[in-house]
């Protein structure tokens, strides 16, 4: 995918936390795969695989996230879970428009 810069892991975006920071390792890998297969219209089984498990996936890693910051007392918990929150419904829109509608033109650059 020429048009889309993948998104990369760096130290900058170390927390110091393992479990949290190996997600997010995690996660970039498979957005990555996600972002990788959004603008084939002949993978639309990889792509609709690879959507499934990131929608999974956030799941699991917003729990765990919530509950570590919760846990040490994180200050900024209310706005980040806002965050939480507002990722999750893009991704559900998306997921759904993309189960209803199928592939378009345009998908990859929505997802990204």
């Amino acid at each position: 995918m020429a048009s889309i810069a993948m998104y990369q892991w760096n130290d900058n975006l170390r927390t110091g936390l393992t479990i949290i920071d190996s997600q997010h390792k995690q996660y970039f890998l498979r957005v990555n795969d996600v972002l990788k297969h959004a603008d084939l219209a002949e993978s639309r089984e990889l792509l609709m695989k690879a959507i499934g498990f990131v929608r999974s996936y956030v799941v699991l890693h917003f729990d765990t996230e919530q509950d570590v910051m919760q846990f040490h007392g994180y200050p900024g918990f209310e706005s980040h879970l806002e965050q939480h929150q507002h990722f999750s419904e893009q991704l559900e829109h998306l997921a759904r428009t993309f189960a209803g509608e199928g592939f378009r033109p345009g998908l990859a650059m929505e997802l990204y």
